[in-house]
This record gives C-alpha cells, sequence and structure tokens, in this order.
C-alpha cells in the first residue's frame, strides 16, 4: 500500500490488477494465447478514517487473442463493476439512511468530513431505489401465486348496457 501525505490526510492506495486473475482462453475462439493489449487504472473510494484517504486502485487489463484478434476485458470479481465506490461504501450508506434512518445530505456531509469520500446525494438516491426494487422483486417471488380456478364457461345474464358521459358533467 502506498501512502502519500496532502495537508494532514494521508492517501492510502491499495492496488487490484487483473493480471493477478487471467483468463484461461480467448471469449471468441477459444485460442489459449493472449497476449496483455493496454490496460487503465479506475480509482474507487473506500472507507477511510478522519486522517486517511483510501483509494482502491483496480489496473482493468485489455486482452488480445493472438488467433481471431478479439480484444476483451474480464470482470474482476475483488472489484464492485460500474461504480467508483467500494462494496463497503454502499454497505455504509444503505444501513444509515435504511436502517437508522438518518437523512441521505447527512450521510454525504458525514463521508466527506469523517471518511474522506466524495459522494452526490443523487448516487445515494440511485442505491437506495435499487435496493428497494431488488426487495420488492425479491418479495414479488416469494409469494404464492393466486390460483383462480376456471371451469371454461362463461354465462351472462344480460344486464349491462353501454353508459356514456354526458358533455355538461
Amino acid at each position: 500500500m502506498n501512502q502519500v501525505q496532502d495537508h494532514e490526510v494521508e492517501t492510502d492506495y491499495k492496488l487490484i490488477s487483473d493480471m493477478d486473475i487471467r483468463p484461461e482462453a480467448c471469449v471468441r475462439c477459444g485460442f489459449k494465447t493472449l497476449i496483455r493489449r493496454s490496460y487503465k487504472f479506475i480509482d474507487l473510494q473506500d472507507i477511510g478514517a478522519i486522517s486517511i484517504k483510501r483509494i482502491l486502485r483496480h489496473e482493468m487489463v485489455l486482452w488480445e487473442c493472438k488467433n481471431c484478434g478479439n480484444q476483451f476485458t474480464i470482470k474482476n470479481p475483488n472489484v464492485p463493476f460500474d461504480t467508483n465506490y467500494t462494496n463497503d461504501v454502499k454497505q455504509y450508506v444503505l444501513k444509515r439512511v435504511l436502517e437508522m434512518g438518518d437523512s441521505m445530505k447527512r450521510v454525504a456531509s458525514d463521508l466527506a468530513l469523517l471518511h474522506n469520500v466524495t459522494i452526490n446525494v443523487a448516487t445515494i438516491h440511485k442505491w437506495i431505489d435499487a435496493k428497494a426494487s431488488r426487495d420488492a422483486d425479491v418479495k414479488n417471488r416469494d409469494e404464492e401465486p393466486i390460483i383462480i380456478e376456471y371451469s371454461g364457461a362463461l354465462s351472462l345474464d344480460a344486464t349491462f348496457r353501454s353508459v356514456r358521459r354526458k358533455k355538461n358533467e
């Protein structure tokens, strides 16, 4: 872990690389000889302390197949996908807002002041909405379907008539 001093706040970097979980073969043709074509670093904010800012630095590698020329990346299971924050930050936010009842602005402020994590309130709102929809999906899956018995026959007693609304009502 590298540490950098910056106005009484140390920045602590932890490096995770896709080189550690090298793919065995090309995802398109299955050829086993792959080369490292390119890479880029993606910084994810992690829960820090008042005097320590923690950054998870992910080295994303672009692989190229020597047989078909296909270029691809792999999904690293140790790094959250499509976010700028670690799972620890997300769990902290959800616990504070959903279980403890704190406001989203208060949680964002506390993260900035106490943990050196800058987060937008809109991001917190997006996480809460996503969790609510996942919980609703799980609840709907757990409920037993209502089975309506259908005899196959339909009977009408001719008491229905169409109704029109008057224009002046």
